[in-house]
């Protein structure tokens, strides 16, 4: 509101110029002033919750002065905050074509690509206005989440790395870039992305799993198996993680405890073949022969004709030194 009244007041004292005022003070007329009570009519209207209205105002700025770029940047804003992505991009554009250089054109034009589908052409448009004002954190963000959507690890990383430079309480960015550190191999990086998170948002979704699977790669199975299994208290359906621990505590050799995964596991997918024969598998590892012996008998029950699965039985009994019941197996 303060705005538009400064603006009223501007038109008010540029319109009351006297007649004889010096060369100076005429000059500090706008093109138009009519343009200028459109432009702060529409800011009013905006203000107000009118984006209709204030669209129409603009218009008719527009209409009086049609070199305002940053007119037409301003129609570009406020048809994107009222959700129409096509307008705000032909306004966008307008503006561009007055001014290449406006980096608020290009963030505008970029974010109605993104809203319209056109990744590619969005990501263009973002990365030139990063370039342009490289200070504004609004502009990093979102050329790096675009980045991130088309694939492009390494740019997303670099728009993370100065989004949190410029706005280091961005919980999101600090996660997005240990995300795509780690996807580049940088584990030390995301571990230290990670530890920020942690810091400002302990309990972040989908940080317990990351921290663990980061953790995993920089070595410590235990630390990451502790956060693994700290994510399935809050996530217990999640099949990747509980395989990730599984295996983990089968290198371990805690072996009651991965069996007993490994039957959650086949429980919740019983046509998975792998995931029968790991149940098998720990199941004489943990001590219970009989209860590998009937996820055996199960599987050649399920799987009468597959070759694979013949190979796979025969290959754990032969593992558990079951020679006499691997033969009896292969020849059944």
């Amino acid at each position: 509101m303060l705005l538009v009244a400064c603006t009223l007041a501007i038109v008010a004292a540029t319109s009351t110029l006297p007649p004889d005022a010096p060369p100076q003070a005429r000059r500090l007329q706008y093109p138009s002033e009519e343009a200028l009570r459109r432009y702060a009519q529409g800011r009013l209207l905006e203000e107000q919750g009118q984006r209709d209205q204030a669209l129409g105002e603009y218009s008719r700025a527009l209409l009086l002065d049609d070199r305002a770029a940053s007119l037409a940047r301003r129609m570009s804003e406020a048809a994107a905050n009222g959700g129409d992505a096509a307008r705000s991009l032909e306004f966008a554009e307008r503006a561009l074509k007055l001014d290449p250089h406006d980096a608020r054109a290009l963030w505008l034009k970029g974010a109605a690509l993104m809203s319209l589908d056109h990744a590619h052409e969005a990501l263009d448009a973002l990365a030139a206005a990063a370039r342009e004002d490289s200070e504004q954190v609004d502009y990093q963000r979102a050329m790096s989440r675009a980045a991130d959507f088309l694939g492009q690890t390494e740019l997303a990383v670099r728009g993370y790395r100065r989004t949190v430079w410029l706005d280091p309480y961005d919980t999101d960015s600090w996660f997005q870039l240990a995300t795509s550190e780690a996807r580049l191999g940088h584990f030390g990086a995301a571990d230290t992305a990670l530890a920020e998170v942690a810091d400002m948002a302990p309990a972040r979704p989908g940080l317990a799993l990351l921290r663990g699977w980061v953790r995993e790669n920089l070595g410590h199975p235990d630390q990451a198996l502790a956060l693994y299994l700290d994510h399935l208290k809050s996530h217990p359906d999640d099949q990747a993680t509980r395989r990730r621990a599984m295996s983990l505590l089968a290198r371990e050799k805690r072996f009651e405890e991965a069996y007993a995964a490994a039957k959650r596991m086949t429980q919740a997918s019983p046509d998975d073949r792998e995931l029968n024969g790991i149940e098998a598998d720990l199941a004489f590892s943990a001590g219970h022969a009989d209860a590998g012996v009937e996820a055996l008998r199960r599987m050649r029950h399920r799987w009468p004709d597959d070759g694979d699965v013949l190979a796979m039985n025969v290959g754990i009994l032969s593992r558990h030194e079951r020679a006499r019941d691997a033969v009896t197996e292969a020849e059944a």
